[in-house]
Formats: structure tokens, sequence, C-alpha cells
């Protein structure tokens, strides 16, 4: 899915981010979903539940700080990975996560699964 959206955000990043936003064009199965932020002010630009909000200060629920590891370590053409512990969508008990991520012009953006 991440492969998919770096060629949707080189093709027009505008379109992208909406359709991330809604879900569309197969960037949303069941909680896979595409996260982008702003890689000059982090701003989430894509997210189900957390856009606008500012992705260096999104830690994980143990207190790891996810946002400022993908920020720092984002990279054009490199896809990275991290791991941290988050609710999945509709639940407040934390899963390990792991959410593979790279940098596409001027956004960061990602994808994330929960270990079964």
């Amino acid at each position: 899915m991440l492969k998919k959206a770096v060629v949707a955000v080189k093709a027009d990043e505008t379109k992208a981010l909406a359709m991330f936003n809604r879900g569309d064009g197969a960037f949303r199965d069941r909680d896979l979903y595409v996260f982008c932020a702003s890689a000059s002010d982090g701003s989430l630009t894509a997210h189900p539940t957390m856009k606008g909000e500012h992705l260096q200060d999104i830690k994980g629920k143990k207190g790891f700080p996810l946002g400022q590891e993908i920020m720092h370590e984002a990279t054009e053409g490199t896809i990275r990975k991290v791991t941290y512990w988050w609710p999945r969508p509709g639940t407040d008990t934390p899963k390990e996560k792991t959410s593979f991520f790279t940098k596409v012009g001027n956004q960061i953006c990602g994808v994330g699964y929960y270990k079964r």
C-alpha cells in the first residue's frame, strides 16, 4: 500500500492526500491506512482521525517518540520502519504496531500494521 501511495503522491499530491483522507482507491483496508505529514512542519495532512496534528508531538502509548523518529529518519527513496504501541481503531488497548514510511517530495507518508 505504501508503494501505491508514493506513486499517487508523485502523480498528484493534492488528489492523493484527498484520497488517503477518504480511504479511496485501495488506500484503506480495515485497520490499514495511509498517513502523511508535511516534511516542513510535521502537520498531518492525511490521517483518519488526527489530520492537522503535528507528527513530531505524537508518542506511542508507552512513551516512545514515534513522530520524532519518523520526522528524523524519513528519506526520499528509502522505506524505513518504526515499531511502537498504539491502540487499534475503536479500542483503547495498545497493541504492537510497525509502520513503514518514506519521504515523497514535501510529504512523509507511511502505512502501519498491527502484530497479530
